[in-house]
């Protein structure tokens, strides 16, 4: 018993702490357009929001793919030709970016039925 009332309470906080969260980021000007994306919860926004900083410091949608290294990069000596994965890059990113992804599928979110 004394288990399980350790996890509702562990339970409780843990809500709080998300509540306050969102108090707190409700002001960031990026903060409704990043959890509008699919798979972008509170937690995942405020990480994300964290990682980046402000947004407008990446020119585009393809350079915040680049930081993350989520991109092939072209790989070719003479004439051979192919393209690897990145290495590098700002891993939390890329986790944010993926667990994000990971739950707009398991929500069975539209747009991310396309991608299957």
């Amino acid at each position: 018993m004394e288990i399980a009332s350790q996890a509702l309470e562990t339970r409780e906080k843990l809500a709080r702490l998300e509540r306050d969260l969102e108090t707190l980021m409700a002001d960031h000007p990026d903060n409704a357009l990043i959890h509008s994306l699919p798979g972008m919860g509170a937690i995942l926004t405020e990480e994300f929001i964290a990682c980046t900083g402000d947004i407008r410091r990446f020119a585009s949608a393809d350079a915040l793919a680049c930081a993350a290294a989520l991109v092939p990069v072209q790989r070719q000596s003479g004439k051979r030709a192919g393209w690897r994965r990145a290495y590098g890059g700002d891993k939390a990113l890329k986790r944010i970016l993926y667990q994000g992804a990971f739950c707009a599928v398991a929500t069975g979110h539209p747009l991310s039925k396309g991608c299957l």
